[in-house]
């Protein structure tokens, strides 16, 4: 079976692509070994298995070097939508499992009825592309002590030691320095100047913005536990994220944000999309700028 492989490169996100012909007869293949750009060194390879039945496909996202990382995943499978993995323990395999195969992609050979010539029942041959992105944030151990995230996430939204207040219209959300500071060097900075002004003792954030409290929440959800809830799958919240991301300079939530939006592409927000891409130099930036849209509005993007 064949298989043809690519890498895209946008800043910390690489994008890889694998395109492949698989059968039920010859059921498991692999990829050839990509280089994550941003750890030198390390490698991966995608293997992809039918399942039963055949319609089925497991793909495995396997790693060379087993010490455990921090990374999101996401996967498209010819034109299904995107399925993403934030993932916090990379050790040597992340598995996608039971992924519908789409009708669109199978290549037998038709006969005079356009029906497939199969020479055996259920012997179908795929020719399917994958995109394999994967944002990596590093090796656990370079990144926090082992247990640092599950011991930060017993204060989110407590009291108990914070030290500062987040304050988005007329809500307050107890919040802690450290977590804020060493996720945006923006807020990192307001937070030195109000130390050395006569309000110092007022310690609050105040996020400006039009921002709904589920963009807060997830925001907030992020910074304690590493991860995205809503985000994924909520086109408004993502894109108010994002906004939040850039306006307060949370550069790994930026990113994500990035990533989920860059597969929300339609004809209706490309634009919109792309203006605000350009804007805060977002790592979707370039994958806007080269995808393919209807000629009038491709035509007006490429201004």
């Amino acid at each position: 079976m064949e298989s043809k492989n690519k890498i895209i490169k946008m800043n910390n996100e690489s994008t890889y692509e694998w395109n492949m012909l698989i059968s039920s007869e010859k059921k498991q293949l692999s990829s050839n070994l990509y280089e994550i750009k941003s750890s030198p060194g390390l490698n991966f390879c995608i293997s992809a298995e039918i399942n039963s039945p055949s319609t089925l496909l497991k793909l495995k996202i396997m790693k060379t070097y087993t010490k455990s990382a921090i990374a999101t995943i996401e996967l498209k499978v010819a034109d299904i939508p995107p399925i993403i993995k934030d993932v916090s323990e990379w050790k040597d395999i992340v598995e996608f499992d039971k992924i519908q195969i789409p009708f669109a992609t199978d290549d037998c050979q038709k006969n005079n009825w356009n029906v497939c010539n199969l020479t055996a029942p259920d012997s179908h041959v795929y020719r399917i592309k994958i995109l394999c992105s994967v944002i990596w944030y590093g090796f656990k151990d370079e990144l926090l002590s082992p247990n640092l995230f599950e011991d930060i996430r017993k204060f989110h939204g407590k009291t108990e030691y914070s030290d500062i207040i987040i304050c988005v219209k007329d809500i307050e959300i107890s919040a802690h320095i450290i977590i804020l500071a060493s996720q945006s060097p923006l807020i990192a900075e307001k937070i030195l100047a109000a130390e050395s002004s006569e309000d110092s003792k007022d310690r609050r954030i105040y996020l400006e913005g039009e921002y709904e409290i589920d963009v807060i929440n997830e925001l907030m959800i992020f910074l304690y536990h590493g991860r995205l809830e809503k985000a994924h799958y909520d086109y408004n919240i993502v894109l108010q994220l994002f906004h939040a991301a850039s306006d307060f300079m949370f550069v790994k939530l930026k990113d994500v944000c990035g990533v989920i939006l860059s597969n929300k592409i339609t004809v209706d927000n490309v634009l919109m999309l792309l203006e605000i891409a350009r804007k805060y130099n977002s790592i979707f930036k370039k994958k806007l700028e080269d995808s393919k849209f209807p000629h009038a509005k491709y035509s007006e993007v490429s201004k």
